[in-house]
């Protein structure tokens, strides 16, 4: 349902665009002092709330002469001719507090400029290409917003724009590539389709040929804005309506047909899946040309002592890196085993332990000065990428992070939740999971991991399920341990990214590029979402694939450090 957040605006034309003075609309207000939050003007209708407005004088408009010019407000609200304002600061794109800054005359002259006027660089006209074609005022620039914040943390966010997109269905770029408004955000956007032409631009979607497109969105002013709504995550199938579609199948003299899959269960009401198991059955016996395949009840084959029909289950290790105030990252990494894995898993993490060097607990801080230490690191990195358990870490960038500066606790727990529902959602299995010790505010905080997370994953089409989140000594856990090193080095890559010159132990910096070599990286600060084996999640939105977003590519060619290697590299 974050999908309710979005506002999509759409300018297609340079009156819209602005800066434009309205025909000569004025302000209708003696009275308009310093500080005013409202002001009455001639005509009400040729503006809409979120327009950006600047007043000049009596004698002209502030784009020429008109004085004082270069002060900005924005409509938060009109009542016929009355407008609220606030000050409007084009830097930042944000609203602040404070009415007018300067006493507006009666009769002054006003320019409107669209709301979105400071994040495109030239009002919307005909593009090159449909010019060419000799066809017309096919142009448009969208923003995508998020209004009420559900997705950035800030309403008011501007997610992305599309600056210079056609109406014309068959419009190209420089380059060649579709520059058709729909293709562009079907093939670009993160967050909508374009299921439909606004229906006041008429003969949007035609050819370009001569063309003269219907660019004035019903009035010279306007600016075409969608507030989407009514979106829900509740309109699952049921069992029944599935088994009704089966009988599309159901005709062999129409459908050509071999093997007809059933697939799980949807609702709770019918567990077994029995609906759809009859009627999957039926339409192969009724066919006597296909094959159809069924599956027995997730209660008849989880939890059960037989192993031969025993789901999976899994042991997941979590820890983090970088929480200290002084970082400007966090990551948080869980490591998922197997439960049938675990004990080979102990066993490798423990023969990895014993040839490093390493006293006491394994743990990325202690990566200072040995090669010993770095190869533990190498080490550990390729074992999982070669087992059958995944990693997934989160990676946050405190600054865009807002929920980070009011509570830096509930932040962390927030994508604690969100990393453990990422990790878990994809293996439809019971999860286990092991916490490294933190001191928090709430002495239950694990209960509490526990309950949002399967609230979550409970509103997903997976069967997965979080038994059990409980804090743990990592020294009694191979698995805290290891984790503490694949979580320490993806933070320490990030911190890198920002501040290339971070002080630290250079084993830790040659462990991390070393590391980032064995992904098949030049460095340790990509994102890889989505990953099922080894993820690697920046956030929040606006960090998305900074630098870069890359597959993994295991390389497990890539040498250990020898002491002689380490040696010359340090200097030591």
């Amino acid at each position: 349902t974050l999908g309710n957040s979005l506002k999509v605006s759409v300018c297609s034309n340079s009156t819209a665009f602005g800066p434009h003075s309205m025909s000569g609309n004025l302000v209708a207000d003696a009275s308009a002092a310093i500080g005013d939050t409202s002001i009455t003007v001639d005509d009400g209708s040729l503006m809409q709330v979120g327009d950006i407005l600047e007043f000049g004088d009596a004698s002209n408009v502030p784009s020429t002469d008109g004085a004082p010019s270069g002060f900005f407000y924005k409509i938060t609200a009109i009542s016929t001719h009355v407008l609220t304002i606030a000050r409007f600061n084009p830097q930042t794109g944000a609203t602040e507090t404070g009415g007018l800054r300067h006493a507006v005359v009666d009769n002054a002259k006003i320019l409107r400029h669209w709301e979105y006027y400071f994040n495109f660089s030239n009002a919307p006209t005909t593009t090159d290409d449909v010019s060419a074609a000799g066809g017309s005022l096919d142009e448009l620039h969208i923003a995508v917003i998020d209004e009420d914040g559900g997705i950035s943390g800030t309403a008011g966010t501007i997610l992305e724009t599309f600056e210079g997109v056609s109406q014309a269905s068959d419009g190209k770029t420089s380059t060649g590539s579709s520059n058709y408004y729909a293709d562009v955000i079907y093939a670009q956007s993160k967050y909508v389709y374009v299921m439909d032409h606004e229906t006041t631009l008429a003969n949007g979607g035609s050819a370009k040929k001569g063309q003269t497109f219907d660019n004035a969105a019903g009035d010279a002013f306007v600016v075409k804005s969608y507030s989407l709504a009514s979106g829900t995550d509740d309109f699952a199938a049921t069992n029944a309506e599935i088994a009704t579609a089966y009988e599309k199948f159901a005709d062999s003299e129409t459908v050509d047909l071999a093997l007809l899959m059933c697939g799980p269960s949807q609702t709770a009401a019918d567990a077994t899946g029995d609906t759809k198991a009859t009627a999957v059955m039926d339409i192969a016996t009724a066919r006597k040309d296909c094959v159809a395949f069924i599956s027995p009840a997730r209660t008849d084959v989880v939890d059960v002592a037989n192993a031969v029909t025993q789901n999976q289950n899994v042991v997941s290790f979590a820890d983090e890196s970088g929480i200290s105030k002084g970082s400007p990252c966090y990551t948080i990494g869980i490591l998922n085993v197997p439960s049938e894995y675990l004990d080979e898993f102990n066993f490798k993490i423990e023969q990895i332990y014993k040839s490093s060097g390493i006293q006491g607990e394994i743990k990325w801080e202690k990566i200072r000065k040995s090669s010993g230490q770095i190869n533990l690191c190498l080490n550990i990195l390729k074992f999982v990428l070669s087992s059958p358990c995944t990693f997934h870490a989160i990676a946050v960038s405190k600054a865009p992070y807002h929920k980070w500066h009011r509570d830096e606790e509930a932040a962390f727990y927030t994508t604690y939740n969100q990393l453990l529902n990422q990790s878990s959602k994809g293996l439809n299995a019971n999860f286990k999971v092991y916490i490294d010790q933190k001191s928090t505010k709430y002495p239950k905080q694990d209960e509490v991991i526990q309950i949002i997370t399967n609230h979550m994953l409970a509103k997903l089409p997976t069967s997965s399920k979080i038994e059990l989140v409980s804090m743990q000594d990592s020294k009694l856990h191979w698995g805290l341990q290891a984790v503490d090193i694949l979580t320490g080095a993806v933070n320490t890559g990030y911190l890198l990214y920002f501040n290339p010159k971070s002080d630290m132990q250079m084993a830790k910096k040659l462990a991390t590029f070393r590391m980032a070599s064995i992904l098949g990286w030049d460095q340790l600060a990509y994102d890889t979402r989505p990953n099922n084996m080894f993820n690697i999640w920046h956030f929040p939105i606006e960090t998305r694939a900074i630098p870069d977003t890359r597959d993994i590519v295991p390389n497990f060619a890539v040498p250990n450090v020898s002491r002689a290697e380490y040696e010359v590299i340090t200097g030591s």
